[in-house]
């Protein structure tokens, strides 16, 4: 599986954001209201963001764990230290999965909404409901940048050419 790259998902969110103001547009000139975000909605993206990260937890402990049991052989001093346990590779498979698929969910859903946000900036009246299209936008990027991250984290070091490049497994 390959890494997600960042241009990837600039492209996504620019995309879905040229079709929300396209939806935007229609939507008003049939006569409809704009869509605006509900207060759930500012509540379930960083919550989404969050629980990724406390289930990553125990991945970031074990990559931390034994990059120090690593670190303490090569210097000689792992005589005290216990090698630590392995990891489910399931699990961390599982957790990799999750943070790039809320990755690339929430590069969607921000872009949609940053560009009902555009078209409510430039509308001749601007509603106070856009600030709730605005929260929906910070809390998606919040939950990009966690999956991002975590997406990071969940990657394996090829230690076997001698260089660190990521590969396609998840840490194990």
């Amino acid at each position: 599986m390959k890494q997600l790259k960042i241009r990837n998902l600039l492209l996504l969110a620019v995309g879905s954001g040229i079709l929300g103001a396209f939806y935007g547009m229609l939507l008003v000139s049939r006569g409809f209201a704009l869509p605006i975000a509900r207060q759930t909605t500012l509540v379930t993206m960083p919550v989404i963001g969050a629980l990724l990260f406390l289930i990553s937890v125990p991945v970031i402990r074990h990559r931390r764990l034994t990059a120090e049991y690593q670190k303490a052989l090569a210097d000689g001093k792992a005589a005290g230290l216990l090698r630590p346990k392995p990891l489910d590779p399931f699990y961390a498979v599982r957790v990799l999965l999750l943070a790039k698929s809320a990755a690339i969910a929430s590069a969607v859903f921000a872009g949609f909404q940053a560009g009902l946000v555009v078209l409510q900036l430039f509308s001749p009246v601007v509603a106070p409901s856009v600030w709730l299209n605005v929260g929906a936008v910070i809390g998606s990027i919040f939950s990009l940048v966690i999956g991002v991250m975590i997406e990071r984290f969940c990657r394996v070091r090829d230690d076997s050419g001698g260089g660190s490049a990521p590969t396609g497994g998840a840490a194990a």
